[in-house]
């Protein structure tokens, strides 16, 4: 699973080491010298190596930006195969949350898991128009209950 790495410690005015590297990203120090084989730049004109901050930061917004991948019409995002598809049979729930906003959930064509995107119920339509959609009842979420429980012990205590 990606990581994100806290990129406002990095000033791109300063040179790092690549333990400093680590440490600031709260990486290995393996993981730092694998960025490097695979195109951060550094300079090794003399020992310990060194990382420019503004390489570091364009490193790795490039990968982010790379890693990017937006959904199309009819498309969930499964996170079992990490891209788009296109739900099995065509069939997705709703799911409402807040605001008007829910979850489409289906199952994904290839690997049978489930596939999900997040949406306006308002742009339904528009996302997934050639989807069957079907409204499941809405979840509360991690709230107030409406009703709490009662505390039989103090309630007795009270009552006494």
């Amino acid at each position: 699973m990606a990581k994100r790495y806290n990129l406002r410690s990095i000033k791109k005015n300063r040179n790092y080491t690549f333990e400093e590297v680590a440490e600031l990203l709260n990486v290995h120090e393996q993981t730092v010298r694998g960025w490097v084989s695979s195109g951060l730049r550094c300079l090794r004109a003399k020992k310990p190596y060194l990382i420019i901050g503004e390489d570091l930061l364009v490193f790795h917004r490039k990968r982010t930006k790379e890693r990017k991948s937006p959904l199309g019409e009819n498309q969930l995002y499964c996170l079992t195969c990490r891209e788009p598809k296109v739900p099995f049979d065509s069939e997705v729930e709703f799911i409402p949350k807040e605001n008007g906003a829910g979850l489409l959930v289906g199952l994904c064509a290839d690997c049978t898991n489930l596939c999900n995107r997040f949406v306006q119920e308002g742009k339904i339509s528009a996302i997934a128009p050639d989807l069957v959609v079907t409204r499941s009842a809405c979840v509360n979420s991690l709230k107030e209950p409406t009703n709490p429980p009662v505390n039989t012990q103090q309630a007795e205590k009270q009552s006494e």
